[in-house]
């Protein structure tokens, strides 16, 4: 039987996320700050190999998913 490993990964930080508004699914792109934590964290932590990446259609999501897998 073949078995899979499944990796959830939350998004970056928006603006919303900053002010601690529930923004849902409102489309917000990350924040400066967001993307620049992204890409320090990716150089500090050594994230899974993949294989495949599933990502929410939100800016957000498929922005985090560039940033830590831009291969994918």
């Amino acid at each position: 039987m073949k078995t899979y490993k499944i990796h959830l990964i939350r998004h970056g930080a928006t603006d919303g996320n900053a002010r601690g508004e529930y923004i849902g699914v409102t489309d917000l792109p990350l924040s400066l700050s967001g993307v620049a934590n992204l890409k320090n964290l990716k150089d500090k932590i050594d994230y899974p190999s993949i294989e495949k990446v599933y990502t929410s259609p939100l800016l957000r999501a498929r922005q985090t998913a560039n940033i830590l897998y831009p291969d994918f």
